[in-house]
C-alpha cells in the first residue's frame, strides 16, 4: 500500500494546523486505531529523549546513522520529495485478519497536511515507479488507484483541504461513505478506551486479538492478565521536562478489571524482587497502577534527561537486570 511519501507515513513537521485524530470518518468494526501528531518533532523533551537513544546507538562500531535529532531530521528532510514540513497528522487504522468472516486486507490512514493534490499525488508517481495512476471518482470524491503486481490496488482519496485518505479499495470507500453520511463512524468500547487517554503525540487503542490469550499463556500470569478484556490503548505524552507513558486495559466487568490489577502488581513485585539494580527497581516504582471500575491505568512519568542517564547506565552494564 502506498501512502504520502511513497514509503512510510511521515511523521515530521512543526505541528502546526494539527487538530487531533479524525475519529469522526474511522469506519465502524475496526480493531486498532493510532493517532500521531507531528508536533512531537518540536518537542525539546522528546529531543532530549531521541539524542540519548542515538548517543547509546553510536557507541556501537557498526552503527552508521544519525548520532543527533537534529541530523536525523535533516536526514529524513533531505530525502522527501514532499515538504515534510507541511504534513499535520495521521489517524490509521485496521481490522485484524479473518473479522467479520473476510480474509481481505483492511487498513487505512487519514492524513492532514498542508499538501497540495497535484504535489501529492505527482510525488507518488515518481516514487513509486509505477508510472500514472489512473483517476476515478467514487460517490463524488476524486480517488486515485495505483496497481499492484501482487496483492490488492492501493487507493487514494483526495477529501479537501490537505485531508488524504491512504488505503485499500475498501478501506477508501467506507471512509468516503462515513464521511458522505451513508456508513457510521466507529464507535463502542473501542472509542470509548480511544477517547479516554490524555492527550498525547502518540495514542492507540485496538480491541484484544482472539489469539492473545494463547500467547499470554507464555509469561507469568499472562492468563490472568488478558482474560475477559476488551480494549487496551496507550499513549505517549510529555509534560514539562519530563516523558510519559499511560496505558489502559477495559475489562468486561469490574472483578475481571480486578484480576488484571492484581496480576500487574504481582509482576511488577517479582521484577522488582529479581532486580539487582537500583536504577531498575527506581524505574518499576515510578509505575503506578490503580483501577477504576472496569479499567485498569498503568502510568509511567521521568524526567526526560534523568531517563537518559539512567538507560545509558543499564546499557554499559549490560543488563536491566543488574
Amino acid at each position: 500500500m502506498f501512502v504520502a511519501t511513497g514509503g512510510d507515513v511521515p511523521f515530521l513537521s512543526d505541528g502546526a494546523g494539527s487538530d487531533g485524530a479524525a475519529l469522526d470518518t474511522v469506519p465502524e468494526d475496526v480493531d486498532m486505531v493510532m493517532y500521531m501528531d507531528s508536533g512531537i518533532v518540536d518537542d525539546q523533551t522528546t529531543e532530549t529523549m531521541v539524542d540519548g537513544a542515538l548517543e547509546m546507538s553510536a557507541q556501537n562500531q557498526f552503527y552508521a546513522g544519525p548520532t543527533s535529532y537534529s541530523d536525523m531530521l535533516e536526514q529524513v528532510r533531505s530525502q522527501s520529495p514532499l515538504d515534510i514540513d507541511a504534513f499535520d497528522s495521521a489517524t490509521v487504522f485496521a481490522r485484524y485478519p479473518g473479522t467479520g468472516g473476510s480474509s481481505a486486507e483492511y487498513a487505512g490512514a487519514i492524513v492532514k497536511s498542508d499538501w497540495s493534490e497535484a504535489d501529492l499525488i505527482e510525488t507518488i508517481e515518481d516514487t513509486a515507479g509505477s508510472g500514472a495512476l489512473e483517476e476515478r471518482s467514487y460517490a463524488g470524491t476524486t480517488v486515485y488507484v495505483q496497481s499492484q503486481g501482487f496483492g490488492p490496488d492501493s487507493w487514494i482519496a483526495a477529501m479537501g483541504d490537505g485531508t488524504f485518505v491512504i488505503g485499500y479499495e475498501q478501506t477508501v470507500k467506507d471512509v468516503i461513505d462515513v464521511e458522505n453520511g451513508d456508513a457510521e463512524a466507529f464507535s463502542g468500547e473501542l472509542r470509548q478506551s480511544f477517547e479516554n487517554l490524555r492527550d498525547g503525540y502518540v495514542k492507540v487503542s485496538s480491541t484484544m486479538p482472539d489469539q492473545a490469550a494463547q500467547q499470554a499463556n507464555q509469561m507469568p500470569n499472562g492468563a490472568q492478565i488478558v482474560q475477559n478484556v476488551e480494549t487496551m490503548s496507550g499513549v505517549y505524552y510529555t509534560s514539562g521536562s519530563d516523558v510519559g507513558m499511560e496505558m489502559q486495559v477495559t475489562a468486561t466487568d469490574q472483578r475481571s478489571a480486578e484480576t488484571v490489577k492484581e496480576s500487574v502488581d504481582g509482576l511488577l513485585s517479582l521484577a522488582t524482587v529479581g532486580s539487582q539494580s537500583s536504577a531498575v527497581s527506581d524505574l518499576i516504582d515510578e509505575l503506578e497502577v490503580s483501577q477504576d471500575q472496569r479499567r485498569v491505568t498503568m502510568s509511567f512519568q521521568y524526567p526526560a534527561s534523568d531517563l537518559v542517564d539512567l538507560m545509558q547506565r543499564l546499557s554499559q552494564s549490560g543488563s536491566l537486570m543488574g
